[in-house]
């Protein structure tokens, strides 16, 4: 799949990876499930703490130390694909966009799916050589999203975001746009600014961005 356009870029379209470019299990839900350890799993997912959150990645990268990378990234391949995520990547990309992905989780994961959708620029929580973490936490992603369109020179009215959970609000921050596809049930509490487009199959709400587009010139 080929990225934008040379020369013909009008915007950065940021998604959030889990509940939003992917649905249902989360990639280190689909990671745990592929090495048996899903009852620990969901014991993480329900931790709050960001230290709780930081020593149950390190107990994490113990599970992926038993396998190979290529046995560990097999699990993603369960992923259950947003309606129309491909699709809404490949329309945004023909039309003259750049494509990216902030998460929090695992760099290694996001990377499978950014290669899969043929995104270039991606965010997530990295490993380095000598086993330590740099944690990506939600609060992160304004900063290398503010950074990434300073790169790439967009200004904040070029910048359009789409997450599904409250935890994505300093994402929200970071554009003119911002556009919630979680379910209704979580969308309590986010600030007016943010359409509310819950479930959103992503290729209808990429022809509706387009479309916006074309009505505003």
């Amino acid at each position: 799949m080929s990225g934008p356009r040379p020369g013909a870029q009008r915007g950065l379209v940021v998604f959030d990876l889990d509940g939003t470019l992917i649905r249902g299990s989360s990639a280190c839900e689909l990671l745990a499930s592929g090495l048996g350890r899903s009852q620990r799993m969901r014991q993480f997912e329900a931790l709050t703490t960001s230290a709780g959150i930081a020593q149950a990645r390190s107990e994490m990268l113990t599970w992926y130390g038993e396998v190979s990378h290529e046995h560990l990234l097999r699990g993603l391949d369960a992923a259950r694909w947003a309606p129309g995520a491909r699709e809404a990547v490949a329309l945004l990309h023909a039309e003259g966009y750049v494509c990216a992905i902030s998460s929090i989780t695992w760099r290694f994961a996001v990377r499978r799916f950014a290669d899969a959708l043929g995104i270039e620029h991606y965010q997530g929580t990295a490993v380095a050589a000598d086993g330590s973490i740099d944690h990506v936490w939600p609060q992160d992603k304004q900063g290398w999203v503010t950074a990434l369109a300073t790169r790439l020179g967009f200004d904040h009215e070029q910048v359009i975001t789409i997450g599904d959970s409250p935890s994505d609000l300093h994402l929200f921050r970071t554009g003119a746009r911002a556009f919630f596809v979680g379910p209704a049930s979580a969308a309590g509490g986010l600030p007016a600014s943010v359409v509310i487009v819950p479930d959103a199959d992503l290729l209808l709400l990429a022809k509706r961005l387009l479309a916006e587009r074309v009505a505003r010139n």
